[in-house]
């Protein structure tokens, strides 16, 4: 079976943090329509504090 037909697709992330809750929402954009998917995590109350994350190492600008 030979693939003659490319496409490329559009994803964007967004991370946000407050409050110990973690937010993610992803939008993937097929040009035809977009599918959108959300979630979150809290931190766990016992786990250790770690230093705050370096620019490099981090998702985002």
């Amino acid at each position: 079976m030979l693939l003659t037909h490319t496409a490329e697709w559009k994803v964007g992330v967004s991370l946000t943090e407050e409050g110990g809750t973690t937010r993610a929402r992803a939008v993937l954009d097929t040009g035809a329509g977009q599918l959108v998917g959300r979630g979150s995590a809290r931190c766990n109350p016992e786990d250790p504090e770690v230093a705050a994350m370096t620019r490099s190492r981090r998702a985002g600008p």
